[in-house]
């Protein structure tokens, strides 16, 4: 057994589609942020969570937040639309009825509008928040991406796998994405995939993985590996 010093540490927990953080005021958080991150959403020596939004005071006069992310292992996000939804809503409770606020992040200024209220079977509330987050960056060392002599957008690049060549789109909505498409979730081990593509060198920064399944025209089923949370 591991004993360690108590600290109290304020904060507040939320999730945006089950993908949870902790929510922290700046002065409260200890550094290094890094090792900070990792101690306290450890599911099982710390509070649990995918990741820490620390929040902090903005640089610009005309926004009303910094925000930094960081994901379970340490490693800083530059921008996670769960996480700003989360912060969105620990700002919020702090700002009454303003309905846009705006949050700088590590990928710019983004505005995040509160559209109302859910009410759930099992009752209490959900906050539903909107994020303008730009169109998405296709040119590849913007994202960044080393795709040689590939041209941009990178769309059915092959991507070398231990499954071997996989068509993937890659994309940045601040941070980096890798999208395939598949026919289904059962016959391969998606999240070693996953745990696969996100390193891949060609990733300086690592990736998001998305594996998609094509429904209809109007619905896909995905599955998704979150880069330093997974």
């Amino acid at each position: 057994m591991t004993m360690a010093k108590a600290l109290k540490v304020p904060f507040a927990k939320f999730h945006g589609l089950g993908n949870d953080f902790l929510v922290v005021r700046g002065q409260s958080a200890l550094a290094p942020l890094a090792a900070f991150a990792r101690a306290i959403t450890a599911r099982h020596t710390g509070l649990g969570a995918d990741g820490l939004v620390v929040i902090m005071p903005p640089r610009g006069r005309s926004n009303d937040a910094r925000a930094r992310f960081f994901n379970a292992d340490g490693s800083e996000a530059e921008m996670s639309g769960n996480g700003i939804r989360c912060a969105a809503a620990f700002l919020g409770g702090e700002r009454g009825s303003k309905r846009v606020i705006r949050i700088e992040t590590g990928a710019g200024v983004r505005p995040v509008r509160s559209v109302g209220r859910l009410e759930p079977a099992k009752g209490g509330t959900s906050s539903v928040f909107e994020v303008g987050m730009g169109e998405p960056i296709l040119d590849g060392p913007k994202i960044p991406f080393k795709a040689g002599d590939f041209p941009s957008p990178i769309v059915r690049f092959q991507l070398r796998t231990e499954r071997g060549l996989l068509p993937v789109t890659v994309t940045s909505m601040g941070n980096p994405h890798c999208t395939v498409l598949v026919a289904d979730f059962d016959s391969f081990d998606w999240p070693r995939l996953g745990r696969e593509i996100e390193r891949n060198p060609l990733f300086p920064r690592r990736t998001n993985v998305e594996f998609v399944k094509l429904v209809s025209k109007a619905e896909i089923q995905a599955r998704f590996w979150e880069r330093g949370v997974s």
